[in-house]
């Protein structure tokens, strides 16, 4: 039976393009192809036979030819072609030939054709595995940055200083590897609320020592945690965990007149950690009688007993802190202060704070004569403090002769605190006061609103050195002390990242004096500093 061109082209499909033919690739003697254009006959090898590719048929088997259909124009590459003049025979009549022949073609394509769909199903899989893979990136990416500085607490929002809620970022996998008793943590790319932070096994919850509730009017930290106080209870130690639990408890009880238990954390000697406040609430644990409170600047850890002398194991707290760091709840840059450096106490725990200056982080604050020490009166009326950090500190002079030792610095004080209630004022004017001795004493401090510089009294904190400089230069030592003091009140958080130092000169008053100004103008802090760039700032920190 005789098979024409006509009978081939509808009976079979287009062959798909050579460059994707498992067929010829297997085929190591064929390796350029060159272009193909129209009524073009290409002779190939194809296993030891000799195959015509016409341009204008379809692919078959004809005799001992195969035909196979090419698209016109196409640009094939790495494979090797020799052009021919041959035409197709068209004296084959042998129909059994033929019908073989057919046979064979038609295995041939439904071979092709699956390795064709199999190819198909290969790249619409990868298409749509990129795809996916795509979307997931850019979904991630979009939820990281809308959760970055975000917190939330287990029962109500953490005030920041906006006031607004927010969640605590964990976009980043981070491995964190403990001490020995614990095991690595490991945060996934996702964003972890903090309600949702893993207690560690060395935690022990408020429901496991069976607190009272806290009362709900409690102020709130702010996330993340920068300043972690360090303290002792001063009391009996515990060294069984159902002792501490007993212990924690008795400390609540005894404190019943405060809102809740006094401290955030506490550590017993059986080396866990008991859940007191916690990371959400402020506690009542450090304050100054008429001054300065410190409840507000972060976390207080106390440690259970009495370590006047005794030294104690710092492996819980060190495990607590790490632990928190990992899941940012406590801030990279954070500082550690002991309590004994804030207020007054009989109990001073100096061996712990030997133990804590060897960890870091640790910041030593400069001696300060609180208001008892140097024996001030108590205020005439209730107190107005500030409603927010300072950013400005205002320099002022007393106008006094100098002192050189506590007694002589605190008459001074005393002096100026009565002339203050003779003028009608509630109180001893200034926030601080300065003397020659290199001390700082306490006035109102930092967080009650002074009176000391008309209209800027309730935006800066008031800071005067004891003595005259409009004419008299000060001694070098009291700008040692006043930039220390500076940089104390900012570790504290008492001043604010970008505070500004002025001078009531600036603001038509006569303080510090001309003479203590004068080395102030070039100070990096200094508000109103005009000297030229190229000359270097002094910086205080």
């Amino acid at each position: 039976m005789e098979v024409t061109n006509n009978e081939i082209i509808e009976r079979y499909q287009p062959f798909p393009t050579f460059e994707n033919s498992e067929y010829f690739q297997q085929n190591g003697d064929i390796q350029n192809y060159e272009d193909i254009t129209r009524n073009t006959a290409l002779k190939i090898p194809v296993n030891n036979q000799k195959a015509i590719v016409a341009v204008s048929s379809e692919d078959i088997h004809v005799g001992n030819i195969i035909y196979y259909h090419v698209q016109n124009q196409m640009k094939m590459q790495n494979m090797k072609v020799e052009k021919t003049s041959e035409k197709i025979p068209e004296n084959e009549t042998s129909s059994s030939k033929m019908s073989s022949d057919f046979d064979n073609n038609s295995k041939l394509n439904k071979w092709f054709n699956r390795e064709n769909n199999k190819r198909n199903i290969l790249i619409t899989t990868i298409a749509l595995f990129g795809i996916s893979l795509s979307a997931l990136i850019i979904y991630i990416v979009i939820l990281s940055d809308t959760s970055e500085n975000n917190y939330t607490s287990t029962t109500s929002k953490i005030i920041t200083d906006d006031d607004i809620t927010t969640t605590i970022p964990l976009t980043t996998t981070t491995t964190t590897t403990l001490s020995e008793s614990t095991s690595t943590t490991l945060i996934s790319t996702t964003t972890i609320a903090y309600q949702d932070i893993p207690l560690p096994d060395f935690l022990i919850s408020r429901d496991e020592w069976n607190a009272n509730p806290t009362n709900s009017n409690i102020s709130r930290l702010h996330f993340p945690i920068k300043r972690i106080i360090i303290a002792h209870t001063g009391g009996r130690y515990c060294f069984e965990e159902i002792d501490c639990k007993n212990l924690v408890k008795e400390i609540q009880n005894e404190n019943s007149h405060l809102d809740d238990i006094p401290y955030n954390y506490l550590i017993g000697e059986d080396g866990k950690i008991y859940e007191g406040r916690g990371f959400e609430f402020q506690g009542e644990h450090t304050s100054n009688l008429y001054g300065t409170e410190f409840n507000s600047i972060g976390i207080c850890i106390a440690f259970m007993g009495n370590y006047q002398s005794l030294s104690p194991i710092l492996t819980p707290l060190i495990k607590f802190i790490d632990y928190y760091l990992s899941y940012k709840v406590i801030d990279e840059d954070y500082k550690l202060f002991s309590q004994d450096d804030l207020i007054i106490r009989d109990d001073k725990a100096y061996a712990l704070k030997d133990a804590i200056k060897g960890m870091d982080n640790f910041y030593e604050l400069r001696k300060i004569i609180r208001r008892e020490e140097w024996n001030a009166d108590i205020p005439r009326d209730e107190q107005i403090k500030f409603n927010r950090i300072m950013d400005m500190a205002m320099l002022a002079h007393t106008v006094t002769n100098r002192c050189f030792t506590i007694n002589e610095c605190a008459a001074i004080g005393q002096q100026i605190q009565n002339k203050s209630f003779e003028d009608g004022l509630i109180d001893f004017k200034y926030g601080f006061i300065i003397g020659n001795n290199g001390l700082v004493f306490e006035g109102r401090g930092w967080d009650v609103i002074g009176e000391h510089t008309p209209n800027y009294d309730s935006i800066s904190v008031g800071i005067a050195v004891i003595g005259n400089y409009d004419n008299t230069e000060p001694y070098k030592s009291m700008y040692t002390t006043l930039a220390d003091f500076l940089d104390d009140s900012y570790a504290l958080g008492k001043l604010t990242d970008d505070y500004k130092l002025h001078g009531q000169i600036d603001f038509g008053g006569s303080g510090p004096g001309r003479e203590f100004f004068n080395n102030i103008l070039n100070w990096c802090r200094y508000g109103n500093r005009t000297t030229s760039s190229e000359t270097p700032c002094i910086s205080t920190r």
